[in-house]
């Protein structure tokens, strides 16, 4: 924030875009914020003004607003409705988290091509052997970015799925012993349904 605010005080003093050959750094900062939108945070008045008179997480909130006024700029020029949703999904929070998390044991890490097909899932990239299979055993024609083997109830996928992070879950725990049950039984009195893993205060066992 401090070296932000020493860069907008530059331009507000000398008036940057009044040169006739303004600086790259100050270029590149009036490329950015000409994408906020009109009701962002940092809207009302001279923004460079209004960024001085408030410098607290300066760089935070200038960052904050570029990043989701380019969110929505990726959604609104989304070519199909799976794209743009699937942008939104990787905009919730927490949603990048695994691209940032350091495998603290092997159990936990990703085989290569486990990050391979997440990152194309992530990306929208299509499948690299989509060109091979073309039906899936339910009938239904496969797309090329493999969404119909995500959910569908023919095959496995759904069920992996689930119990691969119900392991992991279950892992998670073991590593902190906490107590904890998979799937218990009986724990509902009119009905048959199970949690998919419970865990226990280590006071009370």
């Amino acid at each position: 924030s401090v070296c932000l605010s020493v860069c907008l005080s530059v331009c507000l003093s000398v008036s940057l875009a009044d040169c006739a050959s303004p600086p790259p750094f100050y270029q590149r900062f009036c490329e950015a914020v000409s994408i906020l939108p009109p009701k962002s945070s940092l809207d009302g008045g001279s923004l460079v003004s209004q960024l001085l008179a408030n410098p607290s997480k300066l760089q935070h909130r200038l960052s904050s607003d570029i990043a989701e006024a380019q969110g929505a700029n990726c959604i609104s020029q989304a070519p199909t409705a799976k794209d743009a949703a699937r942008i939104r999904l990787c905009q919730g929070r927490g949603a990048g988290s695994w691209l940032q998390a350091i495998p603290s044991a092997s159990k936990f890490a990703l085989k290569p091509s486990e990050f391979q097909l997440a990152s194309f899932l992530r990306l929208g990239i299509v499948l690299p052997f989509s060109h091979v299979l073309k039906q899936c055993d339910c009938g239904t024609s496969l797309d090329e970015h493999g969404y119909h083997l995500l959910t569908c109830k023919v095959g496995d996928g759904p069920i992996w799925q689930h119990n691969s992070i119900v392991s992991t879950w279950a892992k998670c725990l073991d590593e902190l012993s906490i107590p904890h049950e998979v799937e218990p039984r009986n724990r509902y009195s009119n009905s048959e349904n199970r949690p998919d893993i419970t865990a226990y205060n280590p006071s009370d066992h």
